[in-house]
């Protein structure tokens, strides 16, 4: 007769026994209950219905999105959305690689608006950004830990494709949404020392939805993109020294993502020639004469909300992304 340890379960449990048969039989059979006894109850499931520890929330709870990314000088600054926050907020990556949130802290904070266009712009250090909690809009200094200050009164939908006019005291020339329908906007940036932020003034009010407003770099002339009926038509308009507009023109048709290049030529994306291409105010001809017929500008239909289908590498050269992500500039 030996005396051993035996392990049964979780449990140690000092058993006498012989080593006959018998014996091993039934230590055998006493460590099989245990066992039993000791492991959680399973409940058979059809497949699909038992409780899962990985839940939709915990999948997308970490799933960071970024967004319109655009540059200041040497400073980096994009769009953030943090579902554990509920919010989207404004980064910079500084020019010596220094990364921080300038969006503050606080549920009160959240940058958008209910247009489809890019709710922020930055110039000089400055960001300019429109609140979806009180459908305001705010600038606030970039670099430093300081409040956002209110530079339209709050109660809006939101303001969108900010465009920054230097001129005629310095304002921002944007799309204000408001109940369904959209109107050309002027903010002005004066200081108003302790009084109440005013009222924008309005340019230009939409029948039809309004986007993409963009001041030229003579600070003379801004275009513009209307949208009627699936259809888009790109206007121009001389600005006058009270910053209204004056003698507004039609550009082009079926046309979207007006820019200006730094000589002051106004360009565009258009389906006139039956797919997208890129174009030069004045011209008839397609600047990227050297797409192949499957070819077209990557941009598409949409009409330019806050976006661009061009980037001015230089204040000649002009780079353009087709579908398939290639950069391309004309005749190349």
């Amino acid at each position: 007769v030996g005396r051993r340890v035996v392990r049964l379960g979780y449990r140690m449990q000092v058993e006498n026994f012989g080593d006959s048969p018998n014996d091993v039989l039934k230590w055998t059979k006493e460590r099989d209950t245990v066992k039993q006894e000791e492991s959680p109850k399973m409940q058979g499931k059809a497949m699909g219905e038992w409780d899962s520890p990985i839940t939709s929330r915990s999948v997308t709870e970490e799933a960071i999105q970024l967004s319109d990314v655009r540059w200041d000088g040497g400073d980096l600054y994009w769009l953030e959305y943090r579902p554990t926050e509920g919010r989207t907020v404004i980064m910079r990556r500084s020019d010596d690689g220094v990364e921080r949130t300038v969006t503050p802290k606080g549920q009160m904070w959240d940058v958008g608006s209910s247009g489809e266009g890019s709710p922020y712009t930055v110039s000089s250090g400055v960001v300019y950004f429109s609140n979806k909690v009180d459908g305001a809009l705010y600038t606030q200094f970039a670099a430093f830990e300081v409040e956002p200050v209110p530079l339209t009164p709050s109660g809006g939908a939101g303001y969108c494709d900010l465009d920054l006019d230097a001129a005629r005291g310095g304002s921002l020339v944007c799309v204000s949404v408001s109940e369904g329908s959209s109107s050309l906007v002027a903010v002005s940036l004066t200081d108003q020392g302790d009084a109440a932020p005013g009222a924008p003034k309005t340019l230009l009010k939409g029948g039809n939805a309004l986007a993409a407003p963009r001041i030229s770099p003579d600070l003379r002339r801004m275009a513009w993109v209307e949208v009627a009926g699936g259809a888009s038509k790109l206007f121009s308009a001389t600005v006058t020294d009270a910053g209204a507009l004056e003698e507004p023109t039609m550009v082009a048709e079926s046309a979207a993502h007006p820019m200006w290049s730094a000589l002051g030529i106004l360009h565009y994306t258009s389906e006139a020639a039956g797919r997208w291409n890129v174009m030069e105010e004045g011209s008839s001809e397609p600047l990227l004469s050297n797409l192949a017929q499957d070819e077209e500008v990557f941009g598409g239909s949409g009409v330019g909300h806050g976006a661009s289908s061009c980037i001015f590498a230089s204040r000649r050269d002009l780079g353009v992304p087709d579908k398939q992500g290639r950069w391309r500039k004309p005749d190349t």
